[in-house]
């Protein structure tokens, strides 16, 4: 509470100041915003460095009228100033201090590590922020003279486009903003910064499921932001053989590698499901891959695992609308088209959702795979009941309730067959399929026959063949389980008949 409370007073001053700024000193113009060098400065030194230093120090208001008390706490504060300006430092190794790991007692990281690690943050950002003028670096310098075998240019001509898009800046500030943010939740369940937190579960879980829907929707906007740019800001006329130029001319083989690695991923995950739902109905959970059982455990999966979720389907998907923004195989001029338009008519294979916008949306709706409900009450209901292993439809087998699963099962399927209708995804498959025809391309391996893109019939009947192709096995499963408990159950009806 106490953090929220501090949080709300930043703001309130942050109101303030710029309510003054804008109404009673002069709305800035657009020469103040293009001057990104002054702009990046001010946010090193103000912002992050005198931002972590007041972080360091930030004492409430009884412990500075009573230094007495504070000095009960941490004896050097009964010296003040003075060691500092002697260059006596040692002095405030009680206060600042470098021990590691959590404190027993609350669970937490020492107080006196945070204060300690903002401070020696602090004066890094404070000498960065004095860093780029006239008599150090320039900004349009530094990334004008990143060119290496690989890069072409190198990054001329990214300070013109930072200084003149604004889509393109507010890009990469959302991107930014977002991953950081999700960087900072996961240390803040693995290394908790405040006192008691590791052992507050609700607390904890909460501020992990709002920091990542944050940072998902952050870095979505920020694929669209930078769709926008493409589509209205860029000229490939004056960007040629630059990074970003060269990007654009490796888009297929950077999707085709993206995609790569969700299948691949997706496939073992799936993999893992499978074979646990084989073991546990054949009655062999030693034989599973839990804690308790096969124990897999790959290198930092602890960490990166729940990541995956959020990042791998929208980090595909959304590069695919800023990369073909401008323009695909079937439709080249995507760049007249704008940023969001409906289908293109069957002229060019009936071309539906392969805007920019469309892709926005579909990373978004993957990056939304909520399992759970809201009730009136306000009560969260998960399907799983807190635990994926401890779910009642895994758990179904060989019980009362294999019928249930296979109705689930069944539920699933209306549900699959219903959304294909909502949203068929013809365009983020067709750009796909191209990146996949480039592949094949490129291995020598590809028919002479090359696709097209998807009908409305072939768009929707994809979705209900990938649901078949993954149900099969569990379909068989449960429908062997639910033979076997009608048969039972009628067993039971005939032996009460008199």
């Amino acid at each position: 509470m106490t953090a929220v409370v501090h949080c709300l007073e930043v703001w309130r001053h942050y109101l303030l100041v710029g309510f003054i700024i804008i109404k009673l000193l002069a709305a800035p113009k657009l020469a103040w915003f293009q001057d990104v060098e002054s702009m990046l400065n001010h946010h090193l030194a103000g912002l992050l460095g005198l931002g972590s230093l007041s972080w360091a120090g930030h004492l409430k208001y009884h412990f500075l009228m009573n230094r007495d008390l504070l000095a009960q706490l941490y004896p050097s504060f009964a010296e003040g100033a003075t060691p500092f300006f002697t260059l006596n430092w040692s002095k405030y190794s009680d206060f600042i201090t470098f021990s590691g790991g959590l404190d027993p007692v609350t669970g937490g990281l020492w107080l006196t590590d945070i204060a300690h690690h903002h401070l020696a943050i602090a004066i890094l950002f404070l000498i960065a922020g004095h860093m780029y003028w006239g008599i150090g670096h320039g900004l349009k310098d530094i990334l004008e003279a990143h060119k290496g075998p690989f890069t072409g240019q190198g990054h001329k001509g990214l300070y013109e486009i930072l200084t003149t898009s604004w889509h393109a800046q507010l890009s990469l500030n959302l991107a930014m903003l977002g991953s950081l943010t999700i960087i900072v939740v996961h240390h803040m369940y693995s290394m908790p910064p405040y006192p008691y937190l590791a052992t507050d579960y609700g607390t904890q879980l909460s501020l992990f499921t709002h920091h990542m829907w944050i940072g998902g929707f952050l870095i979505v906007g920020a694929a669209a932001h930078a769709a926008i740019f493409m589509v209205r800001d860029y000229d490939p006329t004056t960007r040629y053989n630059d990074l970003l130029d060269r990007v654009l001319r490796h888009r297929d083989a950077i999707i085709s590698h993206l995609n790569w690695a969700c299948i691949f991923l997706g496939f073992h995950s799936f993999g893992l499901y499978i074979h646990n739902d084989t073991m546990s109905a054949l009655g062999r959970p030693q034989d599973m891959f839990s804690d308790t059982a096969i124990q897999l455990q790959p290198v930092f999966a602890q960490w990166i695992q729940i990541q995956n979720t959020h990042a791998l389907a929208p980090s595909a998907t959304a590069p695919g609308g800023v990369l073909f923004a401008r323009s695909s195989r079937l439709i080249p001029d995507k760049a007249n088209l704008g940023f969001r338009f409906p289908c293109d008519g069957p002229g060019r294979g009936g071309t539906c959702q392969v805007s920019a916008w469309d892709h926005v949306f579909l990373g978004l709706f993957w990056d939304s795979a909520v399992w759970g409900r809201i009730s009136d009450q306000g009560v969260v209901t998960h399907i799983t009941g807190g635990n994926l292993c401890a779910s009642q439809v895994i758990q179904s087998y060989g019980s009362s309730l294999s019928a249930y699963g296979l109705f689930l099962l069944g539920a699933h399927f209306v549900w699959v067959f219903r959304l294909m209708f909502l949203f068929s995804g013809r365009g983020y498959w067709q750009e796909l399929i191209e990146s996949i025809v480039w592949a094949h391309n490129k291995l020598k391996v590809a028919p002479a026959t090359q696709p097209r893109a998807l009908s409305i019939v072939q768009g929707r009947a994809l979705p209900f063949f990938f649901f078949l192709l993954w149900t099969p096995i569990l379909a068989i499963e449960r429908s062997i389980l639910a033979i076997e408990w009608i048969w039972a159950l009628g067993l039971k009806i005939l032996e009460k008949i008199p």
